[in-house]
């Protein structure tokens, strides 16, 4: 007989995969574990900053949600507290088109489809470095066109789609020098036509997310194609979990869904919601999150707003 799952039991879970929540943010279905919409909980924006699409989500360690939201001219960059409370907002100026963000290693990492670079911040909001030509979108080893998505390996190596534009992943040092790049537009095993999220796991294997291509294409960290999983619909979000799992997020045209799914195989084990404005519903949740308790956070364009899902 298998037993519940339920929130206590998740974290000890997660602790014994090794794998840190807090970097690799994770939804766990294991057992008999399932996930609820809290409707309780959303974001209380501040009438100075409105919110838009939103393209990105991400939580820190002490619940601070930050949402790639801010509309129009406004701070693309939206901080709020556990509670959904806004705090700040910050990165005019510096973002031309928020797309992307991760929290990594305690910075806030920024794609910037806009200005075609990458950004690292702290997590107030002060730039640290950034990388790319700001407003120079080329296709070399120091330039981007339309980047989507950032990972870090365990190495430090670091790993863009570069994305909307150039249609490649690039591999960097930790200090940003090239290493390589791998991809052209196309549909074949290794080519991409919109690598929109990345994820790189404890094994090496660098999860992307080819979204035009309906499919998740999976590599090792120089670039050799291993496996792709088809049954993922249009698949625009990404990240790890603990029990060698993933979730992506699916915006098809007829079917939107938050899936669960196992890492070594690509079997959907759970799916969650349809399409539409209700609670517990999606239309194109473009990016997902996992708080280090175990609370989920997906991030929706069209219904611009953020969902927050518990354990039942």
């Amino acid at each position: 007989m298998q037993s519940k799952l339920n929130r206590r039991n998740f974290v000890k879970a997660a602790a014994l995969t090794g794998v840190a929540l807090s970097v690799a943010p994770s939804l766990l279905a294991h057992g008999n574990a399932s996930y609820k919409v809290d409707k309780a909980w959303k974001l209380h924006t501040d009438p100075n900053y409105p919110v838009g699409s939103i393209t990105g989500v991400a939580v820190g360690k002490d619940g601070r949600v930050y949402v790639a939201g801010g509309e129009g001219e406004n701070e693309p960059i939206l901080i709020f507290d556990a509670k959904g409370k806004f705090l700040k907002a910050f990165g005019k100026g510096t973002i031309a088109g928020k797309h992307e963000v991760k929290i990594i290693d305690g910075s806030l990492w920024a794609t910037d489809t806009g200005g075609h670079q990458v950004h690292e911040f702290t997590l107030d909001g002060e730039l640290i470095r950034s990388f790319g030509v700001a407003d120079e979108p080329d296709e070399d080893e120091t330039h981007f066109n339309k980047p989507t998505d950032i990972a870090i390996a365990k190495d430090g190596s670091i790993f863009i789609s570069d994305g909307y534009g150039n249609r490649r992943i690039v591999k960097l040092d930790q200090d940003g020098k090239f290493i390589t790049a791998w991809g052209m537009k196309g549909d074949f095993d290794g080519d991409f036509m919109n690598p929109h999220n990345i994820e790189v796991d404890e094994n090496n294997r660098v999860y992307v997310a080819d979204r035009e291509n309906h499919r998740i294409q999976v590599f090792d960290t120089e670039g050799n194609f291993i496996t792709k999983w088809t049954n993922t619909g249009r698949v625009f979000g990404l990240t790890l979990a603990p029990h060698n799992q993933i979730l992506a997020t699916e915006g098809s045209a007829d079917q939107m869904r938050l899936l669960i799914m196992d890492r070594n195989s690509g079997k959907i084990i759970q799916s969650i919601g349809s399409k539409g404005s209700l609670q517990g519903q999606f239309d194109l949740p473009h990016s997902v999150v996992m708080a280090s308790n175990g609370d989920i956070y997906v991030g929706e364009t069209t219904n611009k707003r953020v969902q927050k899902f518990v354990l039942k």
